[in-house]
């Protein structure tokens, strides 16, 4: 899947990714090294687990 970061706190390393008309959160695991800026494009899995949906970010895509 493909999206755009919509908005990024790389402080916090957490934001929102526009996906099909909808915002997905997502967050970075504190030993993740990416540095993601808003507007970027980004490659991207979702996975159900315990009723939450989680995405993990596979790498940003390079303009």
């Amino acid at each position: 899947m493909k999206g755009r970061v919509k908005w990024w706190c790389e402080e916090k390393k957490y934001g929102f990714i526009e996906y099909n008309e909808t915002d997905l959160f997502a967050h970075l695991e504190e030993n993740e090294k990416s540095t993601i800026i808003e507007n970027q494009e980004i490659e991207f899995t979702v996975e159900e687990k315990n009723n939450s949906t989680y995405l993990h970010i596979l790498k940003i895509v390079e303009n």
